[in-house]
């Protein structure tokens, strides 16, 4: 029987700098809302003093915080401790160095009580910096005044990320997920194969989600990423025999929307890592015989590689800088980089403003 409103799943491993900050927002104005929340913090091996805060968390909120303390088994690992305990009729993954909106999590805790029996609630997040400084608001294109499904969704074409759902908790149980464990990226499943058996969506329309974007050793940031290659490539693959499954059973045509969408977004973030590993001459060795093989899963994503092999023709020098760009000092974060690769390489003439 649910007996909570939200599971909060919050994976650690050694984050004491960051963990406190996290906790505390989830301890709004009003006291009594922590009652509706199932809190499990998930301390994956750790080795300084993230275990302790999360106790003493756990002591002044004996009825709502569960702490689990185990060997290191990485992100999926976690998940998949935290999941057969989740006692919240829905459940959101919350990474111990981000947080929520002090304001708005209270405020998006009432409106879940309002939803009724959907799959999944979307909304708003920010993305926010080392000091808590807002560098982005990502605000999401769906309707906040009705409930709506996934051809509505896959429609806008945009590109959700985890920071911006939460599941109804049972799917889970339904699929029996499991979420690769002993390596990094698998954030990229739970967007995957739960959203296939999503049908009734609600938006919630304002921040909740503090995400943040910067820490040198997080797995995004550009020497890890280049590193972690393989690994991107492996959780790929993994999507994408779920992708394939699911084509073969006959999916219905949003739901494939939804996962190539997907798949061309995962496509285009390793195809930027291979950037950022190689020279432009050597990246063919290497990703171009993968690229070939993704294509005969994935037609759609022989689209994304012949858009930039048109701007290779056209402007050697110019994706040459970028190169350059990406590879300078002081650039901590990948997702940036991603970004700015997909903008430049739409306006390559830009890129001599900035490098002369």
């Amino acid at each position: 029987m649910r007996d909570k409103l939200l599971t909060i799943i919050i994976p650690s491993f050694n984050m004491d700098r960051w963990l406190s900050k996290c906790l505390q927002s989830l301890e709004t104005s009003d006291a009594r809302l922590m009652d509706l929340l199932d809190v499990i913090i998930v301390n994956d091996g750790s080795t300084d003093g993230t275990s302790a805060i999360a106790h003493e968390f756990a002591t002044r909120h004996s009825q709502s915080v569960t702490v689990i303390d185990k060997h290191n088994g990485h992100y999926g690992s976690c998940i998949n401790a935290a999941l057969p305990i989740a006692k919240g009729t829905f459940v959101k993954v919350l990474d111990a160095d981000d947080s929520f909106d002090a304001v708005n999590f209270g405020s998006f805790l009432h409106f879940l009580n309002t939803v009724g029996d959907v799959d999944l609630v979307t909304s708003d997040y920010d993305i926010v910096d080392e000091n808590g400084n807002v560098t982005e608001y990502v605000k999401l294109p769906y309707p906040s005044d009705r409930e709506f499904g996934m051809k509505e969704l896959a429609a806008t074409r945009h590109e959700l990320i985890m920071h911006g759902v939460a599941y109804r908790t049972e799917i889970f149980r339904e699929i029996d997920y499991k979420q690769t464990e002993g390596c990094v990226f698998t954030d990229t499943e739970w967007m995957f194969k739960p959203m296939l058996n999503v049908k009734r969506i609600r938006h919630y329309n304002k921040p909740v989600y503090r995400y943040l974007v910067g820490r040198a050793d997080q797995s995004v940031s550009p020497k890890l990423a280049v590193r972690l290659l393989p690994v991107q490539k492996q959780i790929f693959g993994n999507i994408l025999k779920i992708y394939s499954s699911a084509v073969q059973a006959g999916v219905s045509e949003p739901y494939r929307e939804y996962m190539v969408m997907y798949l061309a977004r995962i496509y285009r973030i390793i195809f930027s890592v291979y950037f950022l590993r190689h020279s432009l001459d050597g990246l063919g060795k290497e990703f171009w015989p993968w690229h070939l093989r993704v294509c005969e899963e994935v037609p759609e994503c022989s689209n994304v590689a012949g858009d930039f092999g048109k701007i290779f023709a056209g402007h050697r020098f110019e994706i040459n800088a970028v190169a350059k760009w990406f590879k300078s000092e002081g650039r901590s974060c990948l997702w940036p980089a991603v970004y700015r690769i997909y903008y430049y390489m739409r306006r390559p003439s830009r890129i001599r403003e900035l490098f002369g």
